[in-house]
């Protein structure tokens, strides 16, 4: 009975101390990886702009540089979209992926109803102004019967005269796999 103890003793010791050895050799390896990741990997690039279109006109427009520095790039559109030329570095990489995601907040008017289908198009320009690459994605507001938007107006009728709410939908489209 001592001896299997005993066993039992040494086998509990060698436990622990291959444990505390896979544990010593797993927390630097962590370590060395996450700074040879912060190294390799560079940190994604977000752009938030507020877009204002100008709906009076058949194919409405609106244009976000992304550049190295806000003073460096203008954007003018007149027929024929031109990018301000100045010597700056890459934002995105190049065979870097890119994904853009387009918000668009649509009143529910009934000409917006009655138009029905949204295309948006979005173009990655070079730096002299020549499309590399577009890609268009269809879109459309969320069907509301007429008895039910009374219904909803009815109801929201006092944070509407508010102005603390409005009869607007949010439209996103996704645009994956653009090089």
């Amino acid at each position: 009975m001592v001896k299997l103890c005993v066993r039992i003793g040494w086998g509990f010791l060698w436990f622990v101390y291959c444990g505390f050895v896979l544990v010593s050799l797993l927390v630097p390896a962590f370590l060395f990886g996450g700074m040879m990741m912060r190294w390799i990997v560079e940190e994604p690039v977000q752009v938030m702009e507020k877009l204002t279109f100008d709906y009076t006109k058949d194919t409405p427009t609106a244009f976000v540089a992304i550049s190295s520095s806000l003073e460096s790039s203008v954007l003018v559109h007149n027929e024929k979209s031109v990018i301000g030329s100045s010597v700056e570095s890459r934002v995105i990489s190049v065979h870097h992926e890119v994904q853009a995601t387009v918000s668009l907040t649509l009143p529910e008017s009934d000409y917006n109803i009655k138009l029905g289908i949204f295309q948006v198009r979005v173009d990655f320009l070079s730096s002299d102004g020549n499309v590399l690459v577009n890609t268009r994605q269809p879109c459309m507001l969320r069907f509301k019967s007429q008895p039910i938007r009374l219904v909803l107006t009815f109801l929201k009728l006092a944070s509407l005269l508010t102005r603390y709410s409005s009869e607007t939908q949010t439209l996103d489209m996704k645009f994956k796999g653009i090089y």
